[in-house]
């Protein structure tokens, strides 16, 4: 369980027992999304990103506001083709960083349209913990050496922050439980707002209600 799992447990309990569990309709959401592109002045650099993310939606008040639960997972590679010369012998002749991101947290989701609405809008605020670890691969040229393919490898601290969460979302109606989702949502590191813009994923998938 992340760092913060039984802070979460206990969010999730204590709205159930407000609500009641005579009219309690969970809402279940399952999002994916990716990302390629290509930089560099000649286009030779590559970065691709996955990101996979569930919420659980239990409503608080109303039907239309809920408390969300929280849990997303993105892995992202960027493999730079370029020559930095160590010394006379040895150079990099590209470099592959690999990071992996975990966010587990809680929010409150305001629907902005009623349950039955064929387009629904809602906005998610709240609390996340945000793990990063990740990698780089550096592939050598030594001159010295032929024939042979060298490697150093780069090990990243892992890194835990306390973070403010952030998600807007867009259901479309399906049938009576199942809609199509999509949604930009957006971590802040230490709670920094003016961070916002640097840690935006955009998602598609599906939710239903059970």
């Amino acid at each position: 369980m992340p760092p913060g799992g039984a802070r979460l447990r206990a969010l999730a309990l204590g709205a159930f027992l407000a609500h009641g569990t005579a009219h309690a309709l969970l809402e279940v959401s399952g999002n994916y999304g990716y990302a390629k592109n290509l930089y560099g002045r000649h286009k030779q650099n590559e970065r691709t990103s996955e990101n996979y993310t569930g919420t659980v939606a239990l409503p608080l008040i109303s039907p239309m506001t809920a408390i969300e639960l929280i849990y997303s997972e993105s892995k992202s590679t960027a493999l730079e083709r370029s020559i930095t010369e160590l010394d006379d012998n040895v150079s990099i002749t590209s470099t592959k960083r690999r990071v992996k991101t975990v966010v587990a947290g809680a929010s409150i989701r305001q629907s902005l349209a009623p349950l039955g609405a064929t387009l629904r809008p809602s906005v998610s605020l709240g609390y996340a913990r945000l793990i990063t670890s990740g990698r780089a691969v550096h592939t050598l040229d030594d001159e010295r050496v032929t024939g042979e393919v060298l490697t150093r490898t780069q090990n990243w601290k892992k890194t835990e922050d306390d973070s403010f969460y952030a998600n807007l979302a867009i259901q479309v109606r399906l049938t009576s439980r199942l809609s199509f989702r999509w949604s930009i949502q957006s971590v802040m590191p230490d709670f920094e707002l003016d961070d916002a813009e640097d840690n935006v994923t955009y998602l598609a998938g599906a939710s239903l209600r059970i």
